[in-house]
């Protein structure tokens, strides 16, 4: 598997492999998270060649859980228990030398971080916005970092950075371009200064996705991000 870095490890790779173990199989490891947040009771990160869960202390007891041999059996056994799955994200990462060769490109000239007193702009862009994009890509102008990349004095997209909620090492990342302007590369553009302005403040990019949103997972490729696993948590239904 691809090193992203201690960060990764540290976020991903430590939490799903300390702890009580209940399986562990070639290729399955499920572990007990002692104190598993009521709204996520499990979580699965399957990784080449591997499948790391967290179960709580509650489905360890669980005669189908504590038996599963493989993913299905497991993703079998926490429906039966009366859980949804989320639905898998694909997670992305720089790696350090995709890091560095970013910071070796010259600044777009038409990007800039966005301040509270672009509001009229931004507002303006999420008006022209479809509704189903700025719900998918969770952008908002109160968030820790907002860039936006122009056209003609005219916002064409805009990303945003927060930490993300389990580990604030990591900054998630969303964005969105208007329509007229998809296929010209405005979103790579604002996805690479984002992430510069994460790694400068010492934080780790992260790009996540659903699995099935095709143009998502090519842009995270165009802006050198390489796959390091997915993540799916079961939800109480």
């Amino acid at each position: 598997m691809q090193d992203f870095g201690p960060k990764v490890d540290a976020a991903w790779i430590e939490p799903f492999s300390s702890g009580s173990t209940l399986v562990d199989l070639p290729g399955l490891r499920v572990g007990i998270e002692e104190e598993a947040a009521p709204e996520f009771p499990a979580q699965i990160l399957e990784l080449p060649g591997q499948v790391l869960a967290l179960v709580s202390q509650d489905l360890s007891t669980d005669p189908l859980v504590h038996n599963a041999r493989n993913e299905s059996d497991l993703r079998r056994a926490l429906i039966s228990a009366g859980l949804a799955m989320n639905g898998a994200d694909q997670l992305f990462f720089l790696s350090p030398q995709a890091l560095e060769m970013l910071r070796s490109d010259p600044a777009a000239h038409d990007v800039r971080q966005l301040r509270s007193d672009d509001r009229d702009l931004f507002d303006d862009f999420t008006a022209r916005a479809p509704e189903a994009d700025l719900d998918e890509a969770y952008v908002e102008l109160e968030h820790w970092a907002v860039f936006g990349a122009f056209h003609d004095g005219q916002l064409a997209a805009i990303g945003s950075a927060y930490p993300f909620s389990r580990n604030e090492s990591m900054a998630d990342i969303g964005v969105i371009t208007l329509p007229d302007f998809r296929g010209r590369g405005f979103a790579r553009k604002v996805v690479q200064a984002i992430s510069l302005h994460i790694a400068e403040h010492g934080l780790e990019p992260q790009y996540r996705c659903q699995l099935d949103n095709e143009s998502s997972l090519i842009l995270a490729a165009r802006c050198g991000f390489s796959p390091f696993g997915t993540w799916d948590v079961a939800l109480p239904e």
